[in-house]
């Protein structure tokens, strides 16, 4: 999926395993999995973000928002104890 933030090329060739994903559009959930995911040139790709993309692509040329869950395993209260 291509990604408007800059931020996401600085990223690229980051693979990420065990990660929650969730889109959005209007704050209605389309999508939601857990899985593998790598930054790219572009934005984002792998196996989890391919499988959503075939929801998002109904909301298009909306944007649809991408929320990126790093420990989906913890709650806000056990990551500040970390």
């Amino acid at each position: 999926l291509v990604v408007k933030e800059d931020w996401v090329k600085e990223l690229m060739g980051l693979s990420l395993k065990n990660v929650s994903v969730t889109m959005k559009y209007k704050d209605k959930v389309i999508y939601k999995d857990f899985g593998e995911m790598l930054f790219t040139h572009f934005g984002i790709s792998g196996p989890i973000v391919l499988s959503g993309s075939r929801s998002a692509v109904d909301y298009l040329p909306n944007e649809v928002e991408f929320i990126i869950d790093l420990k989906p395993a913890l709650n806000f209260n056990e990551l500040d104890r970390r």
